[in-house]
């Protein structure tokens, strides 16, 4: 049946619609400690492994484009809870299930289904429980595919954890476990890349660095991508790239897009080197999961994809500006991450030429940059953004010749912006229907911050410092597990006024936490020197090392988090006074063997104590590092505060309008939840999979007045909603779907048609 919903007309309507948030961001805590002695060992749970396979054929693959294999996908059908062990506390059901790939460097989980009751947690975590990610909860839900972040190692155990009273029971079904063989997180990532790649860090100019991310497609390939700006300014998470790291082969055995790649894709931000100098891997804390395809134009390779959710504050990042101009002038530059590398920049003074990329793309729909004169671009560089000298965006990476090397570094070839902008083709086959929404016409449009008040990351490390060399005697630290009496250290910031401190940047030269013996971070108030504590929390960092000779993991007094930027997001941000403390706990004892526990790196001795930063608390309490009894000179501890200016802050970006284009012909299938127009009729269309589901929908607008609502919705999937004279010009205006365990939000905004 089909139902139509009338509403008064409105004339000319373009929509835009808002995906519920599915976002792979977790929670955080630890899993529940059962009260009843039920829960057995890890060693001895149900476990499901995968079959041994020979990944030769994986590991050879190589392409005239840039993109980069790093795992081999296993297709499974795990329903969690048909497959785990069962136990239970007072007021929780618990399945645990243990997962295997022999000799793999990490395991990357995709589900087919994600769909939790509130009060519900989804946990994935190393047996030994070094490494945790979680908890995923109903905020990620989604009935689309949902990818988790790689973990460490060839096992993890799954732990879903479900209140007794739920509303609901869960539907958790695994699809694929993919089996690093390359390393993505454990092979040493600094340096991977060819010794001419510059470092990032080494630009301290452009605001488009933080628009760079490395994307890892359906959790086997690795590809470069930036966030885009649009002209309404509302920080959608846009994200530009290309479209061969979402190929695939049809049953006929045609190349092709496949749409269905976005949904698993996981975008890392601030993966980069934290200096020019210091040789120190990134922290990888900082991903964000899952998006739809928008457009994509195979024979010219764009892909314009838009991610399940806006990224965090704390990741401090960037919209790029874009030009569909059709002229071009050197010099240009690219961030990308070669090999899935920490961030890298490449520079090329000359002018590009336009010229044809292979065979299969169209004719001439290439800038060609002919050698670089800094840096180059290798397999996993795809997908990376082209910038001209007023720092738009012009064109991302295709591929280049195979055989480029330091000494040879090009050419290489970046699909156009000004070829897939506007040409009649298909809203879906264009960039300027979703960068241009508001149909303006400009040919330039500039990037800003994804957020009005970014965060800030504070740090007292000069640009090109490397710190001291931590003085080690029978595997004592200055700043760490020594026999002095020392239990915390603390670096001192003082910004002047009131922050929100979001979280916490610190640099181990080694460290281990155990159950035993953990590590808290924690937050101080004082004017000299720590006073009143106002926030704890424990950390929990990565374990395992690889060892590639061996082809087996060391044991666990070996750390993979020491010589590396680690990254703590607090679990509630605070308010700071404009000086405060940031501390970490350290055991007094080393628990395994000679292996010191936890010790931070430290700055070069300064000059005078009125520089100095750095605290430690021993038997006579808090006293600065001028007064410790090896160092006794000023100083900083190599910790970084990521900080908002303010408190209550009200001006984070409002939810992000996403256009949504109407079908192409009438035998296109459309996504689940889809909401779009057909602007000649004036109607909207709302197709959904089940219309038993559907509770209501209503229709307000921008100060929440209802003008529209129907209720009790249940006979079709399918509904017809004909709009008009309640609508102005210019203004948006809210669609609210409502279903029995979830609700959608899509918006829509008039303006006149050309």
């Amino acid at each position: 049946m089909r139902t139509l919903i009338k509403l008064a007309l409105l004339a000319n309507v373009i929509l835009l619609g808002i995906d519920s948030a599915f976002s792979q961001t977790s929670s955080g805590g630890f899993p529940i400690e059962p009260e009843k002695k039920s829960l057995k060992a890890a060693t001895i749970l149900p476990c499901i492994e995968m079959p041994e396979t020979d990944f030769t054929e994986d590991m050879n693959k190589k392409s005239f484009c840039k993109g980069k294999i790093f795992a081999h996908k296993f297709n499974v059908n795990i329903n969690v809870k048909e497959k785990a062990e069962h136990s239970e506390t007072d007021t929780y059901n618990i399945w645990r299930l243990l997962i295997k790939s022999k000799d793999a460097r990490s395991l990357n989980l995709i589900f087919s289904s994600f769909i939790v009751p509130e009060g519900a947690r989804l946990f994935l975590y190393t047996p030994d429980k070094e490494q945790m990610l979680g908890a995923y909860t109903n905020k990620n839900n989604t009935d689309r595919r949902f990818a988790i972040s790689p973990i460490d190692g060839d096992a993890v155990v799954v732990c879903y954890e479900e209140p007794k009273n739920a509303r609901f029971a869960a539907n958790l079904v695994i699809d694929n476990v993919n089996h690093d063989f390359r390393g993505l997180k454990l092979l040493p990532q600094y340096g991977i890349s060819n010794d001419c790649e510059v470092n990032a860090a080494t630009d301290t100019v452009h605001l488009t660095r933080q628009s760079s991310c490395l994307l890892v497609v359906d959790g086997i390939e690795m590809c470069s991508g930036n966030l885009v700006n649009n002209t309404l300014n509302d920080a959608n998470p846009y994200i530009i790239s290309s479209g061969h790291c979402f190929w695939n082969t049809d049953s006929r055995g045609n190349t092709i897009v496949d749409t269905n790649r976005v949904t698993t894709t996981v975008a890392f931000f601030n993966y980069e080197s934290p200096s020019e100098a210091w040789a120190i891997e990134g922290s990888k804390e900082m991903s964000i999961s899952g998006g739809r395809a928008i457009a994509w134009r195979l024979k010219n390779d764009m892909m314009l994809i838009r991610m399940n959710e806006v990224p965090p504050v704390d990741y401090r990042t960037y919209q790029a500006g874009w030009s569909n101009e059709r002229t071009l002038e050197g010099p240009l530059y690219t961030f990308h991450h070669p090999g899935g590398d920490v961030k890298k920049i490449s520079v090329d003074n000359d002018n590009p030429s336009t010229r044809s990329f292979d065979n299969f793309f169209t004719k001439n729909v290439h800038w060609r940059l002919y050698r670089w004169d800094s840096g180059m671009t290798e397999g996993g560089s795809s997908g990376c953004g082209l910038f001209n000298s007023e720092n738009l965006l012009v064109g991302n990476l295709t591929g280049g010749d195979t055989a480029s090397k330091c000494s040879r570094p090009g050419d290489d070839y970046f699909w156009k912006i000004c070829d897939v902008w506007n040409d009649n083709n298909s809203e879906k086959q264009n960039l300027g229907f979703w960068l241009d929404p508001l149909q303006t016409g400009v040919t330039v449009h500039n990037g800003m911050w994804t957020y009005r008040n970014p965060c800030k990351r504070i740090t007292h490390r000069a640009y090109n410092e490397v710190p001291a060399v931590p003085n080690i005697k029978d595997n004592e630290f200055e700043v760490g597990t020594n026999t002095l009496g020392m239990t915390e250290f603390a670096e001192r910031f003082s910004l002047g006024h009131v922050s929100t401190l979001y979280g916490v940047y610190f640099f181990p030269v080694v460290g281990f936490e155990s159950n035993k013996s953990p590590i808290f971070l924690r937050i101080y108030k004082g004017k000299e020197c720590p006073d009143s504590l106002i926030y704890e929390q424990r950390i929990h960092i990565q374990n395992a090392l690889y060892d590639i000779t061996r082809k087996e993991f060391q044991d666990r007094t070996v750390t993979n988090w020491g010589s590396k930027e680690n990254y703590v997001r607090l679990e509630t941000p605070i308010e700071v006074d404009s000086t405060f403390f940031v501390a970490f706990t350290t055991p007094t004892k080393a628990t395994y063997g000679n292996n010191s526990n936890f010790a931070l790196y430290f700055s070069e001795p300064k000059a005078s104590r009125q520089e100095n930063t750095a605290y430690f608390k021993g038997k006579d309490g808090w006293q600065d590092f001028t007064q410790h009894p090896t160092i006794a000179k000023a100083t900083s501890i190599m910790t970084d505060a990521v900080v908002r200016e303010g408190w209550n802050l009200t001006d984070s970006i409002a939810k992000p309008v996403v256009p949504v284009a109407p079908p192409t012909h009438e035998t296109e299938k459309v996504e689940d939840y889809n909401f779009y127009p057909a602007v000649t009729k004036g109607e909207i269309y709302l197709d959904i999979p089940r219309g038993d589901m559907l509770k209501s929908v209503c229709i307000t607008d921008m100060n929440g007045r209802t003008l529209y609502v129907a209720n009790g919705l249940c006979e079709t999937s399918h509904y017809v909603l004909n709009i008009s004279d309640i609508c102005p010009m210019e203004s948006v205006y809210n669609l609210v779907a409502e279903y029995k365990f979830m609700s959608k939000t899509f918006r829509f905004i008039r303006w006149k048609t050309k």
